[in-house]
């Protein structure tokens, strides 16, 4: 009997891991090292069984629903990051540059850079400020929405609709540019990004828009 690629798929997660563990000492990083696992997208849906799942979120990659942004993200720092150590606040691969330098005291770049310091909330100690803290989704160089707390934000854009999932490494029947209306969703209450919300809160939309046009203008400037 067959492995399922879901276990295929474990499996070479685990042999891959397992190889960087054990060439650190090989290369010469110490019993101290950082390891980080995490992905830059969500599922490839149009995979089907050969791209994996984004769960109970909607969307996958190409998406700018929460399937395609939200991602596993595990890192292992012997002795300084507690075994068990779990977080729930909004953090982006955008971040680990800043991190990764504070853990190990090296310098960070002259040039001005989106992510943050962390490291206190790998190591449970309180970031309420980043409870509010805004966080931008693009598609290219352009910004189509805008998360700050529970509430999202999109501009009118479009989705990769599945219709068939592919299967056994073949593609599925798929919309590729179904069309997706402006929208606002509060993702503590709708997760799935079901219920827009944008005609019950329009100072909420006035807001997130303006802010993100400003975000847009600084990133056009400054041509990141």
């Amino acid at each position: 009997m067959g492995l399922h690629p879901n276990e295929i798929t474990i499996a070479e997660v685990l042999k891959g891991v397992g190889y960087a563990t054990a060439m650190t000492g090989k290369w010469h990083l110490g019993d101290n090292p950082i390891i980080v696992y995490t992905s830059d997208n969500g599922p490839w849906l149009n995979f089907g069984s050969h791209a994996g799942t984004s769960g109970k979120l909607r969307g996958g990659k190409f998406d700018v629903f929460e399937g395609g942004y939200r991602v596993p993200c595990v890192i292992s720092w012997p002795n300084g990051i507690a075994p068990n150590t779990k977080i729930d606040q909004l953090v982006s691969t955008i971040d680990l540059l800043p991190t990764i330098c504070a853990a190990t005291g090296a310098k960070l770049p002259e040039n001005k850079i989106d992510g943050v310091n962390v490291l206190d909330l790998l190591q449970n100690k309180p970031m309420p400020e980043l409870e509010d803290r805004p966080f931008y989704y693009h598609k290219g160089d352009k910004l189509f929405g805008m998360r700050r707390g529970p509430w999202k934000y999109l501009a009118p854009s479009t989705f990769n609709a599945i219709h068939q999932p592919g299967e056994d490494g073949k593609l599925g029947v798929s919309t590729w540019a179904e069309n997706h209306p402006e929208a606002l969703y509060h993702l503590d209450t709708d997760l799935r990004e079901l219920h827009n919300r944008l005609k019950d809160f329009p100072e909420k939309v006035t807001m997130m828009k303006d802010q993100m046009a400003r975000f847009q203008q600084e990133q056009d400037i400054a041509g990141r």
